[in-house]
């Protein structure tokens, strides 16, 4: 039997919380985070709520800017799924 798909709505509030979670772990407010990641502070509130899904090269620029690994951001967010 196939897997399921994934739904976006998902995949969005998983990385919401694995978001908010590693900005906190960093010790940075959203408007931190957004100006070192390039990013506008709503942007960052919109993915925290999982209401926007980040693309390839945002998960780049969020990991970065908090000074972490893209893939542990995404694994984290993987692992909430599961959980689901």
């Amino acid at each position: 039997m196939p897997k399921r798909r994934l739904d976006r709505t998902q995949i969005a509030k998983a990385f919401g919380v694995a978001l908010v979670q590693a900005r906190t772990a960093a010790g940075m407010t959203q408007e931190q985070l957004a100006d070192s990641a390039r990013l506008h502070r709503t942007t960052v509130g919109l993915l925290e709520r999982g209401i926007k899904c980040p693309t390839l090269d945002t998960v780049f620029h969020l990991a970065h800017a908090m000074g972490s690994d893209p893939v542990e951001l995404v694994s984290e967010a993987a692992g909430r799924i599961k959980k689901s």
